[in-house]
């Protein structure tokens, strides 16, 4: 049975951290459906370090996220995008989607959360951020079941 390019003429872009492979296989998947995909890694750097400190105190990466971001939105201020698909960000700062939701403004965007806001997987500053992310989208905060 042969799919269906669901995405054919739309323009995406993809932002999401590097996790064992799963954002070239989206991002594939995508292409595959017909999509035109800009992906940008959600952090700077993926050394172990970088990534141990973004979950732990990402609060003394601030400048290096920021100026990571400010040269993101450089690169593809000239794009236009049809969805912005954010996937688990966890470095990404508010003020990126402060930047992208006018430059957008009739763009869909989506945000996937591997983790549950609202259960205590991740820690309260997380879920914070996340809160902000939803209510800067103006997405419902849903939670799910456990049984998911």
């Amino acid at each position: 049975m042969s799919e269906t390019k669901i995405f054919t003429g739309k323009s995406i872009l993809f932002v999401s951290p590097v996790f064992f492979g799963y954002e070239a296989a989206i991002k594939n998947k995508l292409i595959e459906l017909g999509a035109d995909v800009t992906y940008v890694d959600d952090r700077p750097s993926n050394n172990s370090f970088f990534k141990g400190i973004v979950r732990v105190y990402k609060k003394i990466l601030d400048d290096t996220i920021l100026k990571y971001y400010a040269q993101v939105i450089t690169d593809i201020a000239d794009r236009e995008f049809d969805i912005v698909f954010l996937l688990n960000p966890e470095a990404m700062p508010l003020s990126f989607l402060e930047m992208c939701k006018p430059r957008w403004k009739n763009a869909l965007f989506v945000m996937y959360m591997w983790d549950s806001i609202t259960s205590g997987t991740l820690r309260e500053r997380e879920s914070e951020v996340h809160a902000g992310l939803c209510a800067s989208l103006r997405l419902p905060l849903v939670g799910f079941a456990n049984e998911f």
